[in-house]
């Protein structure tokens, strides 16, 4: 399902919380910026069966943790 960038960011806020509160920058699009993106996985799904197993909130949480820990 398709998030926006603000939406991305509150999950990330969210994970970055016990650390203090980021500070957001909001600039003007750059000439050619893409302002929609998204990724269909209907055809992964069919030939692969790909299955997601983990929610997105989730996964960017344990993408971050993973960060925190190892970065």
């Amino acid at each position: 399902s398709e998030i926006t960038l603000n939406e991305l960011l509150a999950i990330i806020q969210q994970c970055h919380k016990p650390y203090g509160s980021l500070n957001v920058l909001y600039k003007p699009s750059r000439k050619g910026e893409v302002l929609r993106n998204f990724a269909d996985i209907t055809l992964a799904r069919k030939i692969l069966g790909f299955k997601p197993t983990v929610d997105f909130p989730a996964g960017v949480e344990s993408l971050y943790q993973w960060i925190s820990e190892n970065e």
